[in-house]
């Protein structure tokens, strides 16, 4: 079977959704039982991020100028509408896959497309118009032109079968995977690591998860303001891949400057060992439709505490505590009770390490290959 795959954002720096992209096409490789076409602007140097030398992977980079006036949303549309399908008339292709939720819409060939959340359609106001205004209009019709549904946790299904009114659309729910792995090293050399290269040389608490609105950092930053001063004289909180300039005033208003650690990126080398030498995750989000970063903490045997909310409880499990993400106290109490349990984090750690174990991009691969495959047979009549 030969397999396209839309790499429009095959890379990391488009957080999620290029790394799902990525992930998603070294599983089917991983396979070996396709041949795999990813289509992919030039700029994004997915190569990199490849294994190039794989016998059934074809890398079809291509070279756009784009005027400096395009918006990153109009340039979406342009390659979807437009230079996707001009490039895929290239290739015989049996099947084409679309890893983050838009599809060429004048394509005739079967389209498996993967929605990943309706944040955009529950928290419109959290989007700037454009954005939202892309995803509500594109990707809804992507989805209903598309002959099968990918959705990466059963609420996100939920969505799009309640919100979208999707109700006869086929649907599967394919789970993601951690991204990251640990060496095989101690806690305490990660801790090591992370004072060398980020300077932190205090316990702390980890935040991970970027600066959006729905990501709820400011209900963190004010429960952690609200934490014994004994306790934030000990540990500091560290707010990963967020952008510094987003919480800033919040930081001098609540005169928390000295005692919280803003890194705007952290590469992929280091999150491991950043995980692995905090002293917990907090994840206070508002809205997921998986939240990665749950189980890429459990992945490096960090105790996590996460929302009750969205799609966490079903990635999260009985392997953390759960709060609600509208109650401040509620986090500073979870964060004070995990700082002074220390039996309550090592059960933790030993139940994330079950809970993480459930979940492979291995096993992402393979559901998805089948789904390929039936849509593939279904229209075209034969898979190869």
């Amino acid at each position: 079977m030969k397999v396209a795959v839309d790499g429009h954002l095959a890379s990391s720096f488009f957080g999620g959704l290029g790394t799902y992209t990525l992930s998603i096409v070294r599983g089917l490789l991983e396979l070996h039982q396709d041949e795999v076409v990813i289509f992919t602007p030039k700029e994004n140097d997915a190569k990199s991020a490849l294994p190039v030398d794989a016998r059934n992977l074809i890398v079809n980079e291509v070279d756009i100028r784009c005027p400096a006036s395009m918006s990153f949303f109009d340039f979406c549309v342009q390659w979807e509408q437009e230079i996707l399908p001009r490039e895929l008339q290239k290739y015989p292709i049996d099947v084409l896959f679309c890893p983050v939720f838009m599809a060429p819409l004048n394509w005739t060939g079967p389209i498996v497309v993967t929605v990943h959340d309706l944040a955009f359609e529950r928290y419109p106001e959290f989007y700037r118009e454009e954005s939202r205004s892309y995803y509500s209009v594109w990707a809804k019709r992507a989805a209903e032109y598309a002959d099968v549904l990918i959705a990466v946790s059963n609420f996100t299904g939920n969505d799009v079968r309640t919100i979208w009114q999707l109700q006869n659309k086929p649907l599967y729910v394919v789970h993601n995977a951690p991204t990251i792995s640990l060496p095989s090293t101690s806690r305490q050399w990660s801790k090591s690591i992370v004072a060398s290269l980020l300077g932190i040389h205090k316990p702390y608490i980890l935040y991970v998860g970027g600066s959006h609105k729905r990501k709820n950092i400011e209900r963190l930053i004010q429960a952690y303001g609200q934490i014994e001063p004994k306790l934030r004289s000990a540990y500091h909180l560290v707010l990963a891949n967020v952008d510094k300039s987003a919480v800033a005033s919040l930081l001098t208003n609540l005169e928390l400057v000295q005692e919280i650690i803003v890194t705007s990126h952290c590469s992929d080398a280091v999150m491991p060992h950043l995980y692995a030498a905090s002293e917990m995750l907090v994840y206070p989000s508002l809205f997921e439709g998986f939240g990665l970063p749950v189980l890429e903490a459990m992945q490096c045997s960090t105790p996590v505490i996460a929302s009750n909310t969205s799609a966490i409880p079903e990635i999260a499990g009985d392997a953390a505590i759960l709060i609600d993400p509208l109650n401040v106290n509620a986090i500073a109490h979870a964060i004070e009770m995990l700082l002074y349990d220390s039996k309550l984090c090592e059960d933790l750690r030993n139940r994330g390490k079950e809970r993480v174990a459930q979940f492979s991009w291995y096993t992402a691969a393979e559901v998805t290959r089948n789904v390929l495959a039936q849509v593939s047979e279904r229209r075209c009549g034969s898979v190869g």
